[in-house]
């Protein structure tokens, strides 16, 4: 069947990110071709989800597949991390997540995605480069050698993290420590079966995971560098003698697979928006995968929803998404870098140097508990418009924020903020805020608590700061 020339947006692959883009803007009545390859197959085949990932997943009709094709997450969590001391998690029902066969859920979600009413090809090509003024014909390629024009009005990239400059012009923002992964299968005995585990060792950290065919696959997450130093094979086996878990008890492995794991966030100057793990790939520490996807997918319909409701803003538009990618990203490195800070007893290593390192250049020391005794406003802090989300939209709104950033507030907890703005023009301390808010028109009906929460909320956000005591 031959796609429609003209239409609301083409999403460029079909794993659950695309997918599930595709299906929301559908079921908002938007016309959407898919195009997509089925992935290659990988060695570890079968992926965790956290429990948290249900929510997301029953959202868009997906839970009904894990449970289906899944199967339910392990009952421990083992783990050798920091101190060396063996550490046990056994979990509830409701706290095991899944595991999930990852192509069948692939091919779930892109039939979802066609039942709605999406256009779905496969087994086709769309010619590089994706063209970046939108409203151009963008050639697709059939498995019979025809080629047909496309003319999206909007274009969302979810093709995974290979996606090369040769689609569209790149932009590289941050990156961690460049990491790969290391995975071969091993047959497991019963006992090595029941828990995920997961072992810091000198060359990088270890990730057992039993599969439901009786085997296990084991990756190390090693440096790049020492792995080109040293080799493949010999970091590996390195890796294994190491260990004090399951992996101390296997052998050579038969075939060692590699894959790039390096944290990185990127965007493109283009008209194309980016989600998924086009977009940014967070640390496998952090254990996100399917999760991340859906959650970028439901940003990406808004903002593509929200692009084609008002072309004329649509820069700001594909800037607010990779603003809130860049965001997601930040969470997952932050939570990355730290429990790397955690273990102490290889940081003479090259893996672990160059990621304690990193916490440094990445994020300078936590912020105090407490708010500070007197408060500024801070540099660059004024009211101005910005775009936030509204249901199935963005809008414009007017408020207060740090410059560079997506994010206005004109009232938070119900404390109007103009008022309380004006207080803070020069250093006050917050018991002097909170007195003249009580005498203040538009603030002295508010509780003193809510005022000071409200205090401590900017104070977090950054729009206000510590400021030198006298």
């Amino acid at each position: 069947m031959k796609p429609p020339a003209e239409f609301d947006c083409l999403v460029v692959g079909a794993g659950p990110a695309g997918s599930v883009l595709a299906t929301i803007l559908r079921d908002w009545g938007r016309t959407v071709v898919l195009v997509g390859q089925d992935a290659p197959e990988r060695p570890w085949r079968e992926e965790t989800l956290s429990a948290d990932a249900t929510g997301p997943l029953k959202r868009h009709g997906l839970l009904a597949s894990v449970r289906a094709h899944g199967f339910e997450g392990l009952a421990e969590r083992r783990w050798i991390w920091g101190d060396g001391t063996p550490q046990i998690e056994r979990l509830a029902t409701d706290e095991r997540g899944f595991r999930v066969d990852r192509k069948k859920l692939d091919d779930d979600a892109r039939a979802i995605a066609g039942s709605r009413g999406v256009f779905i090809v496969k087994d086709a090509q769309l010619e590089p480069p994706l063209n970046r003024e939108l409203g151009v014909a963008q050639v697709l390629c059939d498995a019979g050698g025809q080629r047909h024009a496309l003319r999206p009005r909007s274009i969302a990239v979810a093709a995974g993290r290979d996606l090369s400059a040769r689609w569209l012009p790149l932009s590289l923002v941050r990156q961690l420590p460049e990491t790969l992964a290391l995975t071969a299968v091993f047959d497991a005995e019963p006992s090595e079966r029941e828990a995920v585990f997961i072992e810091a060792v000198p060359e990088g950290w270890l990730w057992w995971l039993p599969r439901s065919d009786g085997r296990a696959a084991l990756t190390l997450f090693c440096d790049l560098d020492e792995c080109r130093e040293v080799g493949e094979e010999s970091l590996f086996d390195a890796a294994r003698r190491a260990a004090a878990g399951p992996a101390r008890r296997t052998g050579p492995p038969g075939e060692l697979h590699v894959s790039n794991a390096t944290p990185r966030l990127v965007t493109s100057p283009s008209d194309c928006l980016l989600l998924g793990d086009s977009a940014s790939t967070v640390d496998p520490l952090t254990n996100l995968g399917v999760e991340k996807a859906i959650r970028s997918a439901e940003q990406a319909a808004v903002a593509i929803q929200s692009l084609l409701e008002m072309p004329d803003l649509s820069r700001a538009i594909l800037d607010r998404h990779a603003h809130w990618e860049h965001e997601l990203w930040m969470r997952g490195a932050r939570s990355a870098l730290h429990g790397y800070l955690r273990e102490t007893r290889f940081s003479d290593r090259p893996f672990w140097q160059q990621r304690h390192a990193a916490v440094a250049v990445e994020f300078e020391t936590d912020e105090p508990a407490r708010l500070p005794s007197v408060l500024r406003l801070a540099e660059g802090v004024r009211r101005r418009t910005a775009l936030v989300r509204r249901g199935r939209v963005y809008v414009e709104m007017t408020g207060f924020g740090l410059p560079g950033t997506h994010q206005v507030y004109d009232e938070l907890g119900r404390v109007p903020l103009a008022p309380l703005m004006s207080l803070l023009q020069s250093p006050l301390s917050t018991d002097d805020i909170l007195d003249q808010a009580a005498a203040h028109p538009a603030l002295r009906a508010l509780p003193r608590q809510a005022l000071q929460r409200t205090l401590t909320e900017l104070w977090q956000k950054g729009i206000i700061v510590a400021a030198p005591e006298d």
